[in-house]
């Protein structure tokens, strides 16, 4: 008897534990779900309330002459765009066609919406539908794949501070809201890149994270040495997996190809090898001389306007977790030859800009190696304050010049001729950053004096 009440008293707590593992995973669906529809209601507001940018208008030109006319030729759009390429006596945009792919079908579905009014009221109501129906979804794909990684190292409410940070903060926020391609890249890489993390790694997965990559790079051409860089950690978890990740490289690099078809004639063409609007593009390999510009490295990683660490401390403190991680330092010695590459890369490029423009955009696609190593690092550390400051920093260096700009100026773009904004809030994050790290500097002399052990 006493066996038998054992033995029922167990089942019941098995059975409690497991419906507590339930309504725990119920509850964590619910709170992302509110998030995401509240990021969702963010960037509609956004999205309505922003002007058009030149990089918008030439992907926006491309949209419309495929539902308008069934091809590329956006000549007759030549005055109103940039960023074109000129093959034969036609004009065609330079950027990669991924994102003009994709927004296609509900161009073509919603075409009665948007297709009277003057040019550029049109490409307001398009972007809109754009933004709605793809760009504004793979922004929360992203941040949904970025929650359920972070929560195998933490909870639901530092996940959801995690994701949200990372997807709205900058870089990558306000190209959640824009016909750009980076956010989509961001997303796609992210979910690539957590694939690989999984306990249980397949062959099925290598053809998943190969095509997340090869999608990656058909939105954003820059985007390609973070894509093929998940390759390594593909190999890391089954090496056996290479050729399956090529194969989902390839299929998804066919926007590519079908792209290169239509405009070139040719599958072997170079990005950029007709460019008009930018004649420094032609030069090197699609503009990279591999010749870095020092003050263009300066300005994409540290300018009070536009840097990627002043735009968004929280990746800069990522560096100071990784230089505490110990478990994972090869990992760790990756990301960053390939943060630095990336950066080296970018800025050689032969446009005077050195691929400044609108801030670090370029930078974006090495972001989920940041984030999501930085997230092992700080959970092996439990270095957790490290954690929320960065999240905080990073979700407020975008909202807080975002709503200033919107209450100030009336427009929810910071305008480039008035820097303030971002100057004054970039000052205020490195402020906190010094008292963090003068408050880690004194911990740490106090738990050596007192002889506490460090974290490992």
């Amino acid at each position: 008897m006493k066996l038998i009440e054992k033995s029922d008293k167990f089942r019941m707590e098995r059975v409690s534990s497991l419906a507590g593992a339930v309504n725990a995973r119920q509850k964590a669906r619910l709170r992302c779900g509110v998030v995401c529809l509240i990021v969702y209601v963010l960037l509609i507001f956004i999205a309505l309330s922003s002007s058009l940018d030149g990089n918008e208008t030439s992907r926006l030109a491309s949209i419309e002459s495929l539902v308008i006319q069934g091809d590329l030729d956006i000549s007759e759009f030549q005055i109103l765009v940039q960023g074109v390429i000129r093959v034969g006596e036609k004009l065609y945009s330079d950027k990669a066609p991924g994102v003009t792919y994709a927004c296609v079908p509900s161009a073509w579905a919603f075409r009665s919406l948007w297709a009277e009014g003057t040019q550029f009221e049109r490409w307001h109501k398009l972007k809109f539908i754009c933004v709605a129906t793809v760009i504004a979804p793979f922004s929360l794909f992203g941040l949904i794949s970025l929650y359920w990684f972070c929560r195998r190292f933490a909870g639901s409410a530092i996940s959801l501070a995690i994701a949200a940070g990372a997807t709205i903060g900058l870089p990558v926020g306000p190209h959640c809201a824009a016909v750009m391609p980076h956010a989509i890249s961001f997303a796609l890489i992210t979910k690539g890149l957590a694939l690989t993390h999984r306990p249980v790694f397949q062959t099925y997965h290598a053809i998943v994270v190969g095509g997340l990559s090869g999608l990656a790079i058909s939105c954003e051409y820059t985007a390609g040495l973070a894509a093929m860089s998940t390759l390594v950690f593909v190999i890391g978890k089954k090496a056996g997996c290479v050729f399956a990740w090529m194969l989902g490289l390839a299929i998804g690099a066919v926007p590519i190809g079908v792209n290169h078809m239509q405009t070139y004639g040719t599958l072997l063409a170079l990005p950029y090898s007709h460019s008009t609007f930018y004649a420094e593009m032609n030069y090197g390999l699609s503009g990279l001389t591999f010749v870095p510009d020092i003050s263009a490295l300066w300005a994409l990683l540290f300018d009070f306007r536009q840097g990627l660490f002043t735009a968004s401390p929280g990746y800069l403190l990522a560096w100071l977790a990784f230089a505490r991680a110990r478990r994972w330092k090869r990992r760790v010695l990756y990301v960053c030859a390939l943060f630095v590459t990336q950066a080296l890369l970018i800025s050689s490029c032969a446009h005077p800009l050195g691929g400044q423009w609108r801030g670090c955009r370029f930078m974006i696609c090495i972001c989920p190696y940041l984030i999501l190593e930085f997230i092992r690092c700080t959970s092996e550390v439990r270095f957790c304050a490290l954690k929320c400051i960065a999240i905080i920093l990073n979700f407020g260096s975008a909202i807080v010049p975002i709503a200033l700009g919107a209450l100030l100026h009336g427009n929810a773009q910071v305008p480039s001729d008035h820097p303030p904004i971002p100057e004054l809030w970039s000052v205020v994050v490195f402020v906190l950053l010094a008292l963090y790290l003068c408050f880690e500097i004194k911990q740490s002399r106090t738990k050596k004096a007192v002889g506490v052990p460090q974290h490992d």
